[in-house]
């Protein structure tokens, strides 16, 4: 039973590899690849429904045999291929449009359910384009965030692009080649585009792992991923879902429906073709959400954070996969099975099974007592779940055209829309919040309320980092600094990051590797190593930290391990001269003799700038929420489309935000401390990060090609030895306010708070133009203007916010004929540079219009003009200019 398991959820996972080879070929009729293999043209008419003219429909089952065909000395190795079998692993694969047993015929439900759930007839851009014959070779796949609704704070929708962007055809990277494009929809995709893609996958393909079933299904989850993220599943209608999304979903609910069925023999009539009985929900879908990661990343003091930091974000990050593993692990189920994974939450598909149920219950108990040892209810988990059925034989759209729902949940007396099902499992996960640690008191009542209070009563060591007190393991890192034995495994993983680009997981003892391995809450242990280790490995996975190129399959001699990647921000970090992290006094710019010593000398022809300081840095997606609860039209919201913008977000957010950063301008001066799902929390100098966060907000938008899906950000300005964590929470202050900030027309966000003021980001232009001025006005032995102008702004602006004794602002209007005044006194008789300067200064006060280098900015607000003002007041201090 358990290798015909394995046979059906391999053969609905590759049950569509043929469209992408098709699309690679000529037809089936001249095609030199089936030219060898005879049969299989003639298998056609078995595997093919026929159309009403007598031709063949559906003919990417053709290609999908070949593949096993071309690939069987593969397949045949990993154990599960028995060709006289009818429900072979071929036969369960290509018979899903047509089905001779009853096994072939579950994963063509599951196949119906997930193209039924999948597909989209969403249609509403201008640049739509008639593609003819060859469309299923020239589809590109469509920009997801295109065809997202987004609503503004009185619920209208907003517009959405007029024209359509897509993706190319090209093998997953971080490079900005990457980014959909007008063009690219609008030209489409080619045949020999998908040859040499397809040619790179068969090449691939041949690197897999074959002496483990598992290994060669996880590997293989993680090629598809890289080659099928940016081909369409369907180009019958609108293709905004990816093939790699759609087999992976399949493989899901197929294995799922398996486990259901052997539970529950009758819940399905066969006769050809499979269809449920009324009343069974064979499906679950589970949420997980952790709580309290981002504070917890921070809460600790600069002394030593910057070493343990990277560390601490990178082991939080790895829990939620941790968590994820152990369920995949617990319910014998598969990655396939995770539709979401982003920001400290992730949505799985399982079967709804007594035994899954139990497991998830003895899983959440054990992995939250677990967190609760290492963390001390800092850090949390809540788990919720709906049981579920698709209806494929309710109608999709009424008379009118609307969307009706097709999916039934329990408790449920009607159908609902999948993104009802959606928001019915997060709002149940959220309200296990309230009681957060219930099963541990209920369990382990000791443990909370035990007599013996915390620690030793002031006997007991206190980590410098943490503030916590540690009972034993203390480390003494010098004269005044000692740190528990979590900082201290903390930052040995940061420095390992730093220095290698890979991650060995194994339960088993890996006797080759390095002795400095570090633990997980579900008992797998791990190895942060360089690549010529990994020859030694056995019953292990292998993933790649992707720093460029995801070139993660190693033809090595490991034993029984599988190969995958990850995306995580901060893959590289800022480096000193000897190769270690930067200290935040070296991102400050500070150099010293020694770093380890506070008092040891600075060394000024090594440091950088006058004004050290460090930023910190706190931006996010303004109401990502919202976007999957209310961003698909019914139609369009499904599994794939969930994941496909999870993806995508997972893509921006923790890798290309790393090739952001590896800009010259910035990978010596900044390091990203987290950054999952659409947070970002970032550390560096004061300038550089400043200039990031717009180029991040810049490169979003052009990602996703909307304006009005957009970030906002808060910015603390602070020294090297301000503690970090009241700096992040003075940048997560700013961060509200930004996303409070509302323009004359009502609108909110897309904001970014800097030196305690929040302005729009279409501001930031006009911002740094001015600071520009400022610069180029009070540089040099002698400056065009005295400083003393620009200390004149200052004032003028406190009395422009003067405020009364309940904090209401007074309407004092009094700097304006100061400022007039006092421009006026300070220009010359003859026309000059200066004048023309103070002219420039007085249109910006009275006329909210600054002119600068042949470009004209209007609507200037003071509170604009005073950004800029403090940004140049800054510059000239660390440059002495």
């Amino acid at each position: 039973m358990a290798a015909e398991r394995d046979m059906v959820y391999l053969a609905a996972l590759l049950h569509d590899i043929g469209k992408f080879w098709q699309r690679a070929d000529v037809s089936y009729n001249t095609s030199k690849y089936l030219e060898k293999y005879p049969y299989i043209i003639g298998n056609a008419g078995n595997i093919c429904p026929t159309s009403q003219e007598g031709y063949f429909k559906y003919q990417h089952v053709i290609w999908t045999q070949l593949f096993f065909e071309e690939n069987l000395e593969t397949f045949e190795k990993i154990g599960i291929y028995d060709k006289e079998s009818v429900d072979n692993l071929v036969n369960l694969s290509i018979h899903h449009h047509k089905p001779e047993s009853k096994l072939q015929a579950l994963i063509q439900f599951a196949d119906w359910w997930a193209s039924g759930i999948d597909r989209s007839d969403d249609k509403d851009f201008e640049n739509d384009v008639k593609r003819g014959k060859l469309k299923f070779k020239e589809e590109p796949l469509i920009n997801i965030f295109g065809n997202l609704n987004v609503y503004d704070k009185n619920r209208k929708l907003s517009q959405k692009p007029v024209k359509a962007s897509a993706f190319g055809l090209e093998k997953l990277s971080l490079k900005n080649t990457l980014f959909p494009s007008e063009e690219r929809y609008e030209n489409g995709v080619s045949q020999e585009e998908y040859t040499v893609l397809w040619s790179l996958f068969s090449s691939e393909f041949k690197k897999l792992p074959t002496d483990s079933l598992s290994a060669f299904n996880r590997s293989l989850h993680y090629l598809l991923k890289k080659y099928c993220w940016c081909i369409p599943a369907s180009t019958v209608d609108f293709s905004d879902n990816s093939l790699f999304d759609h087999l992976k979903i399949t493989a899901a609910i197929t294995q799922s429906l398996y486990d259901y069925e052997i539970e529950n023999p009758d819940c399905f009539v066969y006769n050809r073709r499979l269809s449920l009985k009324t009343g069974h929900l064979p499906l679950l879908l589970l949420s997980v959400d952790t709580s309290g990661i981002q504070k917890f990343i921070y809460d600790i003091s600069s002394k030593y954070a910057g070493k343990s930091l990277k560390g601490r974000s990178f082991s939080l990050q790895l829990m939620l996969d941790e968590i994820a593993y152990t369920i995949v692990n617990q319910t014998e189920t598969s990655l396939s099975h995770v539709i979401y994974s982003s920001g400290g939450k992730f949505f799985m598909l399982l079967p709804n099974t007594k035994k899954v149920r139990t497991d998830l219950l003895n899983i959440e108990t054990k992995i939250k007592k677990a967190i609760w040892e290492k963390y001390k209810g800092n850090i949390y988990i809540c788990m919720g779940y709906d049981a579920f059925a698709y209806d494929k034989d309710l109608k999709k759209m009424n008379s009118n055209g609307n969307s009706l729902p097709t999916i039934w949940i329990k408790g449920s007396e009607k159908p609902v829309f999948l993104g009802d099902l959606w928001r019915s499992v997060s709002e149940k996960t959220a309200e296990t919040k309230y009681q957060k640690f219930k099963e541990l008191l209920k369990d382990d009542f000791e443990s909370f309320f035990h007599d013996k209070g915390v620690g030793m009563g002031g006997l007991t060591e206190i980590c410098s980092v943490t503030g916590d007190e540690v009972e034993k393991g203390i480390t003494q890192i010098d004269d005044e600094v000692k740190i528990s034995p979590q900082i201290l495994e903390q930052k040995k993983i940061g420095e390992a990051l730093s220095k290698n680009h890979f991650i060995v997981f194994s339960s088993s003892e890996q006797p080759n590797l390095p002795k400095n391995k570090f633990g997980s809450l579900n008992g797998r242990d791990y190895w942060i190593i360089g690549d010529n280790k990994i020859v030694s490995t056995e019953n292990a996975e292998v993933c790649l930290t992707v720093k460029g190129e995801i070139d993660f399959l190693k033809p090595v001699s490991a034993l029984r391990t599988s190969y995958s990647y990850r995306f995580y921000g901060g893959s590289e970090m800022a480096l000193d001269s000897k190769g270690n992290t930067k200290t935040f006094e070296q991102l400050a710019g500070i150099e010293r003799e020694d770093h380890v010593r506070d008092n040891s000398p600075i060394v000024k022809g090594k440091s950088h700038g006058n004004f050290n300081r460090i930023a910190i840095l706190r931006m996010d997606v303004d109401g990502l929420g919202q976007l999957f609860i209310k961003g698909f039209n019914p139609a369009g919201a499904s599994f794939s489309a969930y994941a496909t913008l999870s993806g995508q977000l997972d893509w921006f957010f923790s890798g290309y935000l790393n090739t952001i950063r590896g800009k010259d301008q910035y990978k010596d001066w900044i390091n990203i401390i987290y950054s999952g799902g659409d947070d970002i929390f970032a550390v560096g100098r004061w300038d550089s990060i400043i200039s990031f966060a717009n180029e991040v907000q810049v490169e979003f938008k052009k990602f996703t090609g909307r304006s009005d899906i957009t970030i906002s950000a808060g910015i603390s300005i602070v020294t090297p030895k301000f503690p970090i964590a009241k700096g992040a929470h003075d940048a997560g202050i700013a961060e509200e306010n930004a996303k409070d900030f509302t323009r004359p027309d009502g609108t909110k966000k897309n904001a970014l708070c800097l030196f305690g003021i929040p302005f729009g980001w279409e501001e930031f232009k006009a911002i740094e133009a001015i600071k520009n001025f400022w610069i180029e006005n009070l540089k040099g032995n002698r400056p065009i203007l005295s400083k003393g102008i620009l200390h004149k702004v200052f004032d003028w602006y406190e009395i422009s916010n003067r405020t009364d004794r309940d904090g209401k602002k007074l309407l004092d209007l009094s700097w304006r004929w100061n400022a007039a005044y006092s421009l006026k006194r300070y220009e010359t008789k003859e026309t000059s540079k200066k004048n023309h300067s103070l002219k420039v200064i007085e249109s910006v006060l009275m006329t909210n219009q600054f002119d600068y280098k042949d470009k004209t900015y209007t609507n200037i607000r003071f509170d604009t003009f005073i950004v800029a003002c403090r940004w140049a007041e800054l510059e000239l201090k660390d440059n002495r200019i």
